[in-house]
């Protein structure tokens, strides 16, 4: 910027030649180019502008012509917004201001930059010449704080909105939660969700939540607000509009907007698989300056609810599935089983009261005149008298409709259906408001009947009410089916499609993989769906050439593989055990395979059957196991050696059988404590503390225990342990906790040897206690194993001294 300053025609300017500029100037100007930071001079009352070079950068396109130019001329956009702080500054008053917007770029958006700026003025002559502005530009920081507000907003009303829908299981309750959730956080008169038909054009209410709000239709066009919105919502735009009165397409849209009270809006399109499915929107009856986080919100709220929909549904359709299923299963053994129809039937009952909540139901089949109903199964013995020889006819109602019209009939309210007047009497009998009739037929299309359900409330059928139930009709009528046709062709059709159902469900419900080939070519022929579990693959995946089957098995177990393979070809029944590399994981995994021959009725074997079973996490068990029992084997042989050690010596020191018993309780209570913390290691100072409850818990009070948590081995605690109970009983016998006035204190430290290995160091002291001379000179079993065994099985080094006033012993030996 030197060289412009100097090359510039100044004489062109009102500030005339450099030559001629006072000394106070050149020294402003000089300031400016030497400032790292954004520095003008803003000259005269031509406000002429002079800048450096962080000021170039910043001016973009309008470098260099911004030289020597009226700021006012260079800046239109802004000039408005700083030239009163300039008027001040040239008044004499120093100016700072903080997060200034400014559009120094000219690209039209007066937020592209924002300053932390301070107008220092500067005077010639006692008045003010020029105003000196050194700016810092903020404007990336401010909008990554913006950024980072936004972020956590849309992440805080995200997880309000996970744990508003988390606990709803209702897909139309999920949707009006969304929806409050979503009027409620954008302060909205209304938030839709609206289901788009299989036309891409016709829409209709699923769930709103309103407030204050002019009514609006249930259904609707997208079409009738003009096609370019409808084709932006199905390649899947979200469109949004600030204010209707002025964003509005066409006279007769913004007369649509006026009738519903609605100003600004946004709407995010779902689609799914290239075709839109539903509509998420938000309606204001004031004009909005929607921002991006608005729209993202909006888009947001449509993909979770959706999904939370679509979960919601399939866990609903696994439930009535297998609701549907374990009812159809019952029922149809009942049938073929010759149980009476009113016991094949109750599991279709017991169904639809899960499904259904609170309802009755009754099964009416056609009578032989096939002009009348009977009830057969369902309410009470009293409501069958009344509805007996129920007509089929077009001027029926209910049952006898559904039958004659061969479909639901549907009466949510049957103080609303004119055609239920003269009937009205046996709904109040009986108790009932919602009446749903749904038709069943055999196999061939012949009426059977209906499958009758009473609601004690008026109740309207939805999708899923209407599937269940036709699929609830559907099992029913082959059951009644199964029970009227006797011949041996219906017969058969049942059992096979039981069969079939029967073989489905068990292939799908095995955690064990089942499988058939084909016995000549061995080709896979049926694979179930836990296959994808045991070898990582999809089902398809292993349909046809062997091959495919070979090349997951690890090469070594290949040959032994197809060779058990061909002995099931041959007619033997084989299980065998191979590895295979899971592509899902890339795990490898022990598989156990159960071949077995499948003939014709000639004997041949025509297939072969398979059961493949994951058995790695068996065999790392036993190997778990194997390691447990080595472990338990090697500790035992310890424990025996030390027990036989023990008794050696006891035997020949002549010592008491209650002493050696005495010693064995305290290897049980270190092998009690080694159990009961379940791995092979104890704590010192549980050791410590339980040999002394167990022989002085009455001197508790006199016995101070104190030290850090430091774990002994199972090889450790055993001579630890014997140790500690010779020190504990001579304390009792003889020492602090023989009487009421001695005291014992038992501590311990980690220390570090000069190669930094860790040593355990433990100090017994006795005080305040009398021991005779003959009892200090004694020398037994006890103290031999203190002083000697634990040097010899620990490596320890045991100070070991009896004194009159009692015993003071420190153990100091190498952990693990």
């Amino acid at each position: 910027m030197a060289g412009r300053i100097r090359a510039h025609d100044w004489a062109a300017t009102s500030l005339g030649a450099s030559e001629a500029w006072s000394d106070r100037l050149k020294l402003m100007v000089e300031q400016v180019l030497a400032s790292p930071l954004v520095s003008t001079l803003v000259c005269g009352p031509g406000r002429v502008l002079i800048y450096n070079d962080a000021a170039a950068r910043l001016y973009g396109d309008r470098h260099p012509a911004a030289l020597g130019r009226p700021i006012p001329k260079t800046f239109p956009e802004g000039w408005a917004t700083v030239a009163p702080l300039y008027e001040r500054a040239f008044a004499g008053e120093t100016i700072s201001v903080a997060r200034q917007p400014l559009d120094t770029r000219g690209e039209g958006d007066p937020a592209a930059d924002a300053f932390d700026a301070t107008l220092t003025p500067v005077r010639e002559s006692g008045a003010v010449a020029h105003v000196h502005m050194i700016g810092t530009e903020v404007g990336e920081r401010l909008r990554a704080e913006t950024a980072l507000r936004e972020s956590e907003e849309r992440q805080r009303f995200l997880l309000g909105l996970s744990d508003g829908l988390r606990p709803l299981s209702d897909p139309t309750e999920i949707q009006r939660m969304a929806m409050k959730l979503l009027a409620e956080k954008h302060d909205v008169m209304r938030a839709a969700y609206l289901d788009v038909a299989a036309d891409g054009d016709t829409v209709t209410m699923a769930a709103r939540f309103e407030r204050d709000a002019a009514p609006t239709p249930d259904r609707l066009r997208l079409s009738d607000y003009g096609s370019d919105i409808a084709d932006a919502f199905r390649a899947g735009r979200t469109l949004f509009v600030r204010d209707t009165e002025t964003e509005a397409g066409s006279d007769a849209q913004r007369e649509a907007y006026r009738a519903i009270g609605v100003r600004a809006w946004i709407v995010a399109p779902l689609v799914k698989q290239g075709r839109l499915i539903a509509v998420v929107g938000v309606q204001s009856g004031e004009p909005r300056h929607w921002t991006r986080a608005d729209i993202r919100q909006v888009d947001d709220v449509a993909e979770r609810t959706w999904a939370a929909v679509e979960r919601a549904r399939a866990e609903t359709a696994l439930r009535d599935s297998r609701t549907l299923l374990a009812a159809q299963n019952e029922a149809f053994l009942a049938a073929v089983s010759d149980l009476p129809l009113e016991r094949s039937l109750d599991p279709m009952v017991r169904a639809a009261v899960s499904h259904f909540g609170e309802t009755r139901c009754a099964f009416y089949v056609v009578e032989p005149n096939e002009a009348e109903l009977r009830l057969v199964a369902g309410m009470t013995a009293q409501y069958a008298d009344d509805v007996d020889g129920f007509k089929i006819d077009a001027d029926s109602l209910a049952c006898g409709l559904a039958v004659h019209l061969r479909q639901p009939v549907i009466t949510p309210d049957v103080r609303l259906e004119q055609r239920w007047a003269p009937w009205l009497w046996m709904a109040e009998k009986h108790d009932y408001r919602g009446v749903w009739s749904f038709p069943m037929k055999t196999a061939t299309g012949r009426r059977l009947g209906t499958f009758d359900f009473y609601f004690g409330r008026p109740r309207d059928a939805d999708a899923s009410d209407r599937a269940f139930a036709t699929d609830l009709a559907h099992a029913a009528g082959i059951v009644i089916s199964r029970h009227q046709e006797a011949e041996k062709r219906v017969r058969a059709e049942m059992l096979l499609r039981e069969s079939e159902e029967r073989f489905a469900q068990f292939g799908a419900s095995s955690s064990d993989a089942l499988w058939i080939r084909d016995a000549a070519t061995l080709a896979m022929e049926y694979v179930s769906p836990a296959i994808r579990t045991i070898y990582g693959v999809s089902p398809d995946d292993l349909i046809g050439d062997p091959a495919r089957w070979l090349a997951l098995i690890r090469p070594e177990d290949r040959d032994g593989a197809y060779a058990h393979l061909e002995k099931a070809r041959a007619g033997e029944e084989v299980v065998y055990e191979f590895r295979i590399r899971r592509p899902s994981d890339g795990e490898e995994r022990w598989i156990r395979n159960t071949d077995f021959p499948l003939r014709d009725a000639q004997g041949r074997v025509q297939r072969i059957g398979g059961i493949a079973e994951d058995v790695t996490d068996a065999k790392r068990a036993a190997e778990r196991q194997e390691v447990l029992i080595n472990e338990l084997q090697h500790r035992a042989r310890n424990l025996l050696g030390v027990v036989a050690a023990i008794a050696d010596r006891t035997l020949k020191r002549g010592g008491s059988v209650e002493a050696f018993e005495e010693r064995l309780k305290a290897l049980g209570r270190a092998q009690g404590l080694l159990s009961a913390g379940g791995s092979d290691t104890v704590a010192v100072g549980a050791l410590v503390r339980a040999e002394l409850a167990a022989h002085a818990d009455g001197a508790s009070n006199r016995a101070r225990v104190a030290g850090p948590d430091v774990l002994l081995n199972a090889r450790q605690v055993q001579n630890f342990a014997l140790a500690l109970h010779e020190l504990t009983t001579n304390a009792v016998k003889y020492g602090a906790l023989a009487g009421a006035s001695g005291r014992l204190s038992v501590t311990w430290e980690v220390l570090l040897d000069r190669r930094g290995r860790r040593r355990l160091s433990l100090t017994w002291a006795e005080s305040e206690v009398t021991i005779g001379p003959d009892t200090v000179k004694r020398r037994g079993y006890g103290t031999e194993l203190i002083q000697e065994a634990l040097a010899y099985a620990l490596q320890a080094q045991v100070d070991y001294r009896k004194g009159p006033d009692g015993v003071r012993c420190r153990i100091e030996m190498p952990l693990a």
